[in-house]
């Protein structure tokens, strides 16, 4: 039995309701488990991606870099494990995730379709990131169907994936800027400057004119 915390232990929390890392440590502290197996009962459907710091146009090497923009999207049936925040630095010295998200609902479908709305609804800008990749492999019939398999990657990718930029793409990204830009803030590092931003914008897409966004647009 290995008898360390998975990684993936928020989707087994997500459908039991348990809370894995408070048993951990009550259990370390000499209390006695309250239930049993029989207990446990499965409800819904629970998905995590690990949102990684990686080139996947290169072999899925790791990167590095400033964290220009970290923004997710704050929702009840969205968690969101991460280690970071808007200003931090990605080194070399450590696991390039960023952050574990997961998502729930009463079917896989549900969980599946939250996952990509939640993962459209972020941004990690300064950094190459899988944040395309994952959207692009959740919309992939195979895993739509739930038919995906250890070659799945393979099979559709193989060693890269190159993102197709969406037109409206460079536009989201600034509404995310502007909504990580306080109006009133005497601290420099929550300021979020248009040039950091488009760090994570492609080439062409930093030359395109691009409309500043009002007051109007608040977090949701």
């Amino acid at each position: 039995m290995n008898t360390r915390l998975q990684v993936e232990h928020p989707v087994t929390e997500g459908v039991t309701g348990l809370d894995l890392v408070e048993w951990q440590l009550r259990v370390a502290r000499g209390e006695t488990l309250t239930i049993q197996q029989e207990d446990v009962v499965l409800l819904g459907h629970a998905i995590e991606v690990r949102l990684y710091a990686e080139d996947t146009a290169a072999d899925f090497l790791p990167s590095t870099g400033s964290v220009n923009l970290w923004h997710v999207p704050e929702r009840a049936d969205l968690r969101v494990d991460s280690g970071v925040e808007t200003g931090d630095e990605i080194s070399p010295f450590y696991d390039p995730m960023v952050a574990k998200i997961i998502t729930y609902g009463d079917t896989r479908e549900d969980a599946r379709s939250k996952m990509v709305a939640a993962l459209q609804a972020s941004a990690l800008l300064g950094v190459s990131n899988n944040r395309d990749f994952l959207i692009d492999a959740l919309q992939q019939e195979d895993f739509v169907r739930g038919e995906a398999t250890t070659a799945f990657i393979a099979e559709h990718y193989g060693d890269n994936f190159s993102a197709q930029l969406d037109p409206l793409m460079p536009y989201q990204w600034l509404q995310w800027c502007s909504i990580s830009w306080p109006k009133h803030s005497t601290e420099q590092k929550h300021w979020v400057s248009l040039q950091s931003c488009s760090t994570g914008l492609p080439m062409h897409a930093t030359r395109s004119p691009i409309p500043m966004f009002g007051s109007s647009n608040q977090a949701s």
